[in-house]
């Protein structure tokens, strides 16, 4: 019977160990709220009279996938501005502590 408890708790330790590890890499998701298209989307007019409201420019950071590819500027509707990108990593940083 001793083994056998002895052996449980041995068990029950590695379970919280695993648990801890898995637990460090967690991101706080009830931190993070749903953002509204205003919020990340800004309007661009453009043309001669800037008559014309169809361009969007994506003002907080966001990520695309792995097949995205730019369009021309011209016709391009979501504009994503490239300016903070070197930054990134080092926000993501500061994101974890």
């Amino acid at each position: 019977r001793e083994g056998q408890s002895r052996a449980k708790v041995l068990s029950n330790m590695i379970k919280q160990k695993r648990k801890e590890k898995a637990g460090k890499w967690e991101v706080p998701l009830p931190k993070v709220r749903a953002q509204g298209e205003t919020e990340v989307l800004k309007v661009i007019r453009t043309g001669k009279r800037k008559k014309k409201a169809w361009k969007r420019m994506v003002t907080k950071v966001c990520f695309v996938g792995d097949g995205f590819t730019r369009k021309p500027p011209k016709y391009e509707r979501f504009i994503r501005p490239m300016e903070n990108m070197p930054r990134l990593p080092t926000i993501l940083k500061m994101m974890d502590v």
